[in-house]
């Protein structure tokens, strides 16, 4: 999947995640799930993007990541979806 982040390959990389997740996969590594949802803002799912984020968060709480990936989950539900309060986990 590092590779498909790494060439751009949105579609390439977010099914390679759902074949990990669907054989059993648990969380990603921080700074590859971080660079999947960066990828991910491109796509005109932004609620798929927030939801990632979001986990991305709650898996790393005490990491950058976790912390880049709350602040950005929160940039979505704010500006990109027009609703300030989010979803609880944001806050």
């Amino acid at each position: 999947m590092a590779f498909e982040i790494k060439a751009n390959d949105h579609e390439g990389a977010w099914l390679t995640y759902q074949d990990f997740k669907n054989s059993g996969g648990e969380n990603l590594s921080a700074p590859l799930w971080l660079d999947l949802c960066r990828q991910l803002e491109t796509q005109p799912d932004l609620e798929r993007t927030a939801g990632e984020y979001q986990a991305l968060a709650q898996a790393y709480p005490d990491r950058k990541q976790g912390l880049l990936a709350r602040m950005a989950a929160g940039r979505i539900y704010l500006k990109r979806l027009n609703r300030p309060h989010g979803r609880a986990a944001v806050l």
